[in-house]
């Protein structure tokens, strides 16, 4: 079944803006205040024409692409820290397995 289309008016630097979506009517709404208050950011004191709505879309862009660039960077790291685990446990199985463990070694159980 396809997600219903509506119309949901959005309010953007002093202008209404129809939008047929088929998105949520609050998500959209809630998605229009944070553009509405990048607007207002970058425009300073000047009325809110296209040019101040240009630069609130460019903003915003810049901040999406920086915090994928983030995700990214937290991403690589977490899989290295898995890929060095990975090979310490390998590491630990292989000794165990060839009758290299003592049981003073790290990982040894006392009692």
């Amino acid at each position: 079944m396809k997600p219903k289309r509506r119309t949901v008016t959005l309010e953007l630097g002093g202008r209404r803006y129809k939008v047929v979506t088929t998105a949520e009517e609050t998500q959209l709404l809630a998605l229009a205040r944070m553009v509405e208050e990048r607007i207002d950011l970058v425009r300073g004191p000047r009325e809110a024409g296209p040019d101040a709505i240009l630069l609130a879309a460019l903003s915003l862009a810049n901040d999406l692409v920086e915090e994928r660039q983030r995700a990214d960077r937290v991403l690589r790291k977490a899989k290295g820290a898995a890929r060095e685990l990975l090979e310490r446990v390998d590491r630990v199985v292989s000794s165990i397995e060839n009758g290299e463990a003592t049981s003073d070694g790290p990982g040894a159980r006392k009692g």
